[in-house]
């Protein structure tokens, strides 16, 4: 009974999700420093959304009562923008590896979304102010968190020269300024 269940919540939320998608290359020089970006001669700053349905479906499904339907559509919904944000970043990669500027070669690091680490979502204007955000029906509130809330935005450094990520070296922790972790601080 579950399993049918959580089919049918699948296919629900197959038919609710509208992903879109904005993005665009930057030099780095235009966009405010950020220590993630060292080395960064171009940024890909961007933004896929999941539509407003399936934020309203989740929404209305609380109100119902219905919460582990709108647990599962949640889940759903997350999973997919976040599989529709890998694809987006592969398609960037592609195309970065088309700019004149890199025809020697580039490296590019990970993808990082305000609101992770030490890039705080205050930085989300930033974003905002050069992607055309809204016309994928994408906005900010003011305390700088997306709607729809199955959004993602995201910055992906690329340069010739590249210093090494410490996310890539398997250290985490240098991204991220929290000392009251409970998992054991990487040197």
């Amino acid at each position: 009974e579950w399993k049918e269940k959580i089919r049918s919540v699948k296919k629900r939320a197959l038919e609710l999700v509208h992903p879109a998608t904005a993005y665009a290359f930057w030099p780095a020089e235009a966009l405010p420093v950020m220590e993630w970006f060292a080395g960064a001669e171009v940024i890909a700053l961007g933004v896929v959304s999941m539509g407003h349905a399936i934020d309203g479906e989740i929404k209305a499904c609380g109100k119902r009562g219905e919460l582990s339907l709108a647990t599962i559509l949640d889940a759903y919904a997350s999973e997919m923008a976040e599989a529709a944000t890998e694809a987006v970043d592969a398609v960037i990669r592609r195309e970065a590896a088309n700019l004149p500027l890199f025809s020697g070669g580039f490296a590019g690091r990970r993808r990082r979304s305000p609101g992770y680490g030490r890039w705080g979502i205050a930085s989300q204007p930033d974003i905002f102010g050069r992607l055309p955000a809204r016309e994928i029906g994408v906005e900010l509130n003011s305390s700088f968190v997306m709607s729809p809330g199955k959004s993602v935005s995201f910055g992906i450094p690329f340069g010739r020269a590249m210093p090494e990520d410490p996310a890539d070296a398997g250290n985490v922790c240098n991204l991220c300024d929290k000392t009251d972790c409970r998992m054991p601080r990487k040197q």
